[in-house]
């Protein structure tokens, strides 16, 4: 999960940072993963402020719980 809140931020090196620590990598989740930081800088750059699209996007993934995480590990 922590992944995945570092994702929502927009910064892709706090994933790869966290990913190294841990040394957990989810291919089924880093699609996701991609996907929000994807979301995060656009969503940033058209001038949303950070917490406004965090806390949208954690929003949108505790909704998608079921899609985001592979239950079949």
């Amino acid at each position: 999960m922590r992944q995945i809140s570092k994702a929502c931020t927009g910064i892709e090196k706090h994933v790869k940072d966290r990913q190294t620590a841990t040394g957990v990598k989810d291919i089924y989740t880093q699609y996701w993963i991609d996907h929000l930081i994807s979301q995060a800088r656009s969503r940033k750059a058209s001038g949303e402020s950070d917490v406004v699209v965090y806390n949208d996007l954690m929003d949108w993934v505790i909704k998608h719980n079921d899609q985001v995480f592979s239950t079949n590990l």
